[in-house]
């Protein structure tokens, strides 16, 4: 048995239509997929849900992230917990400087200075909706021989 692919998918209560709008400027992501709860026959939803994102792919670079606002579990608060941590490799320190540019002039938030372990340069930041996100780049020739 092997897996064939990993597929993230990021919760919001109600809001990832406007969290989508945001990656689509920032990180230039192309929606492929978008499903509306009213979009459903027959589903029994309440009316002022209706229009919320049921399920969405984006593709971001090379791989599709998915979203949805349904869940048997309570949605985490990212105001105040971490429910996972999304890495994303650039080709060079200057592109990692240059999403968190874009990223933060379009209202996210940095979360700590970028890091500089010579073969690898990253930092963070929270989205719109607090998740949490990792721009990096890493040399691969990988870390100095000892």
């Amino acid at each position: 048995m092997s897996i064939q692919e990993i597929t993230p998918y990021l919760n919001f209560d109600g809001n990832a239509a406007t969290v989508i709008a945001h990656y689509e400027k920032v990180l230039d992501a192309k929606v492929e997929t978008l499903m509306r709860f009213g979009d459903v026959p027959g589903m029994d939803v309440a009316k002022d849900h209706m229009g919320r994102i049921m399920h969405a792919r984006l593709r971001i670079g090379d791989e599709g992230v998915f979203f949805k606002t349904f869940t048997k579990k309570e949605i985490a608060n990212t105001g105040t917990h971490t429910e996972g941590i999304i890495a994303l490799s650039y080709n060079s320190r200057e592109e990692v400087d240059a999403i968190m540019k874009i990223v933060l002039e379009a209202g996210g938030k940095a979360v700590l200075p970028p890091v500089d372990h010579g073969f690898m340069y990253g930092a963070s930041f929270y989205d719109l909706d607090g998740h949490h996100w990792e721009p990096f780049w890493m040399d691969p020739k990988g870390p100095p021989k000892q």
